[in-house]
Parts: structure tokens; sequence; C-alpha cells
């Protein structure tokens, strides 16, 4: 506790109860997914092609992705996303469930590559790109991707191999040449605007495929590795997307404990914008952030590569409302000119531990913005508990308060057998719900170390809840 003091217009069950009630837009409903009954959001669409799909529908002409010197609508993202989808169809064989690779940086080509594969029914799995040659091979060997997507720096990483494969290079510079120079397709490569540009028949070839359900494979992405090779996290459209409905309900929960309205969908006439700060091949970046901006209808802009000074001119320029990144972003964000800006309406940050002053320093230095960071991992994509504002400034240290959809309990694993911790004991953090991973890809072994078969994720690390319910986390585990 600091000297901080709150007092919530609702309790949290109060929230909970407001937020998922028969009719709200944040509807529960208990379900049975492989056996085990767990709290969903009844109102997800049924795929990812039909949230992608309502999203165009709502806000069609908006502006999508800001990158550098392009700026696309959620019209035109649509357009070329159809016209590629269509081309992994009839070209290159991709069906229903088939894994497609996406090795890029953050920019408008990932954005299309992936609604593709989603109008598609293809599992998307998203490549760290940072990673180096061997890791990242590594990665495309596991999932046995069908076909590769990458930017020019990836593909320098598979050229080197003996059989490259079926691989799609994008330009992936924003309009204009990277460093001046002009962009090139490695050979025995294809060209993924040429593909795009080159295709003539029907857009709508891809509705030839069946569409997902729920609880149907949907993504996959990794694990950092820090003690081996990454890991490939296969998720379901139920278990990826409620990643951003998570997020809708933390958010919407703090402007409730406060007193203010729930946002909901917000305004589709609104021009909001966001800098997602986070690789999209993170959960962070993209199940948080990139899916739930999109169903908001905001603008989204990328940088090439961080820089607060570039990041702080970018948010100033074009009036971006909002923020999301790790915590050693947003700190170098308070020693910029954006500090103190009146248009800063959402700061959030995850992926990483967060410094206990965090939070303080940013309440001084956005004073009109609402501040949140949430706790999760690859495994439920992305946060599983959340907080911000008020009782984050209570709080520094914890790391926020279940979503509806969750469990959380505190076990000792040293007893025989396990038991749970009791409150303000100290234990190995598990989860369960919904946003669970449905399994590492082929490796049962390592799924059966993690998941209990009453489906609980045993996390790694430690951490303790209070009276309140709200989790703190001494140490984090090495996945």
């Amino acid at each position: 506790m600091t000297g901080y003091t709150f007092k919530p217009a609702h309790t949290l069950a109060e929230c909970d109860a407001i937020l998922t009630a028969p009719g709200a837009l944040l509807e529960t409903e208990r379900v049975v997914v492989d056996g085990i009954i767990i709290r969903s959001f009844k109102n997800l669409p049924p795929s990812l092609r039909s949230f992608w799909l309502d999203c165009v529908q709502l806000y069609g002409p908006k502006p999508y992705i800001l990158f550098e010197k392009q700026r696309t609508s959620y019209a035109e993202v649509h357009e070329r996303a159809s016209r590629l989808a269509c081309v992994l169809r009839t070209k290159y064989g991709i069906r229903k469930g088939d894994r497609v690779a996406i090795g890029m940086r953050n920019c408008t080509e990932w954005v299309i590559a992936f609604w593709a594969c989603h109008l598609l029914g293809a599992v998307s799995a998203q490549v760290n790109a940072w990673l180096p040659a061997q890791p990242f091979l590594h990665c495309l060997a596991l999932v046995s991707a069908k076909l590769v997507i990458v930017d020019p720096e990836r593909a320098k990483l598979i050229a080197a191999l003996p059989q490259p494969g079926r691989v799609l290079v994008a330009a992936a510079d924003g309009g204009a040449p990277v460093q001046g120079k002009p962009f090139k397709v490695p050979r025995g490569m294809s060209s993924f605007d040429g593909e795009i540009d080159k295709y003539s028949g029907p857009l709508d070839a891809w509705r030839q495929e069946p569409e997902c359900k729920l609880d149907d494979n949907a993504t996959i992405f990794f694990t950092s590795g820090t003690t081996g090779m990454p890991k490939a996290v296969l998720s379901t459209h139920r278990a990826f997307q409620h990643g951003w409905a998570g997020s809708i309900y933390g958010r919407d929960r703090m402007l409730l404990r406060r007193g203010m309205k729930p946002w909901g969908r917000g305004d589709p006439k609104a021009t909001s914008a966001i800098l997602n700060g986070v690789p999209l091949f993170h959960v962070t970046g993209c199940t948080n952030t990139f899916m739930g901006y999109s169903w908001q209808g905001f603008t989204m802009a990328f940088l090439r590569k961080w820089d607060k000074d570039a990041a702080a001119e970018l948010m100033q320029r074009e009036k971006i409302t909002s923020f999301v990144g790790v915590p050693s972003q947003v700190n170098q964000l308070m020693d910029t000119p954006l500090a103190g800006r009146p248009f800063i309406q959402q700061i959030s940050w995850g992926g990483a531990p967060a410094p206990s002053n965090i939070i303080a320093n940013s309440h001084k230095l956005f004073p009109g913005a609402l501040l949140a960071q949430g706790y999760g991992m690859t495994e439920t994509s992305a946060a599983v508990v959340a907080f911000g504002a008020d009782d984050y400034m209570m709080r520094p240290k914890s790391t926020g308060t279940t979503y509806p959809v969750n469990e959380i309990v505190i076990m000792d694993t040293s007893a025989e057998p396990e038991r749970q911790c009791a409150v303000g004991v100290t234990g190995e953090v598990w989860v369960r719900g919904a946003n669970v991973m449905k399994g590492y890809w082929k490796d049962p072994e390592e799924t059966k170390k993690v998941l209990t078969r009453d489906g609980w994720l045993k996390t790694g690390d430690l951490g303790y809840v209070d009276e309140e319910g709200f989790l703190y986390l001494v140490d984090r585990g090495a996945w």
C-alpha cells in the first residue's frame, strides 16, 4: 500500500456483475471445452474471419494503418488481404488449418498477411522477427509452414538454406526504399505485392473454405526460448480472442471503479489513434493491442524501429491518443516533449516486469491519461490479470486482478500432494480459463508438464494473492 487513497464507486464483484450481465457486450457463459467447464465471453465473433469482416463493415473508409509514408484504410487493407487470401488458396494450395508463417517487423504488409490467413481459415504462425538465424529457422521447421511470408531482412536468413521452400517477400518499406536501397526479391522467392497485383480472379475465392469455429486452431506464437529453442504455442479462435476481449473488460472495469461510464466498443465515427510499440509477433502487441484496437476502429501507427523522440514526434503530429509498449518505452516517453500533452488518453504497458515507481511517475507526467498494466504470457494469449488508474496507484507492486474468464490459484508445489497456499503466502501461480493455450505444437510431453488434466496452466512464476484478490509477483519463471 501507498499513501494514495481511493474509494471505488463499485466493488470488483459489482463491476463483474455489471459488465458480464445478460445482454451486456461482455456477457459470459459456462461452456465445455475439451471436457473442462470454463467461463467464456459469450459474444465473441465465431472466428477471426468474422471478426475482421465486422471491422471492415463498420470502419471501412477509416484510416487503419499508419506506417511511415503509408496511410491505409480498413477497406484498403481488406482489398489487399482478400487478394492475398485468394492467391494463397489458388496458387499455393493453402486450405483451412494449414500453417502460414509470418516473419516481419511491424508494418502494413504484416497486417495484410495476417488477415489474409484468417479470411482463408489458415493458422497464422507469428515468428519473432528479431531471432538469430538458427532459432528463426527452427520455428519455421517446427510448424511445417506451407508458406512463409517475410520482409527483406528475414528473407536473407531463409535464402541461406539449400531449399528455402515457398516464400513471399514483402518490401515492408512504408512506401520508401529501406536506407535508400531498392528492394530486390531473392532468387527462388516471390514478391508479396507482385503476387497480389497479378491476381485477376474473383476476390471472394477464399469463401470456398468453410468458416472456422471458435474451438478450431487459429494462431501459433512462440515462447522466448530462454531455456532452449522456442516452443510453438497453439491457440484456438476462442482462446486468441479472449486476449482482446479481456483487455476491453479490464479498461471498462477501471472506468467503473472510478464511477465513469464504460466505453464498450466506442463510437464507430470517432477518430482515435494508437501507437503500438510492441512487436506484432508478441501476444501483448497482437492480442491485446492490435486486435483490441482494431475492434474499436482505431488508427494504428507503427515505427520501423523504436526511438523515443521519433515516437513523441509522431504522437504529437498525428494527435495519437493512446500508447501501448513495454515499461522501458513508457519510461523513455517521460523524457520527451510528449509529457503533459492533454490529448494523451491512455497509456498501457506489459510484456516485461514493470518498476514499482512507473505508475506514480506516469501519473505526474500524463495526468489526464488512463494508465494500466497487465500480466500474462504467450500461453495465455496475453493478460490474465490487469488493472490501472487508482487501483494501480494504491498497489504499485501488484500486477492486478483477474478477468472474469480466468481463475488463479497459488500452489505449494513442494508439498506432496501439491496444495493451494493460503492468502498472502508465496507459491507457484497457476491459471485456468478460456484464453489458455491448446498446447505446444508437436510437443505433447512439454504440454503435459505445464497443463493439468483439469485445465490449470503451471506458469512457473512465483507470487501471492492478497485478501482482495490482487496478484503480486515475486519472481518470473524461465520458459
